[in-house]
């Protein structure tokens, strides 16, 4: 088990890592306010550091899941549904948070460049 905690572990620093890379990077402009008075380079930085995260865990479990495979291929044989069945849930889950993440950041852009 020791293992798999360390490897978990690894992800999570990596998607945290990530994140936070995204927000380092877009963290520039310090007056951020537009018309209605909303802060939107804190969103934009809120929101990349959301897309890092997400697109870190779903890398780092994906990375997890086909190591396990490897390791223990016997634990798999068991279950009804393919191997990779978790992989595709996460990648699911992702891209539907990205697309609105994406979609918040086009309607910044439009109301940014409408003033």
């Amino acid at each position: 088990m020791i293992p798999n905690f360390g490897l978990i572990m690894i992800c999570v620093i990596f998607s945290i890592g990530t994140g936070v890379a995204v927000a380092l990077y877009n963290e520039k402009k310090k007056d951020d306010r537009d018309k209605g008075g909303i802060p939107t380079k804190k969103l934009n930085t809120i929101l990349n550091t959301i897309i890092g995260a997400f697109v870190g865990v779903f890398i780092g479990h994906g990375v997890y899941v086909v190591w396990n495979f490897k390791t223990r291929p016997e634990l798999y044989a068991m279950q009804s549904a393919p191997w990779y069945t978790s992989i595709l849930v996460y990648g699911a889950f992702t891209i539907v948070v990205l697309l609105i993440c994406f979609v918040i950041k086009a309607i910044i852009k439009y109301k940014q460049k409408k003033k």
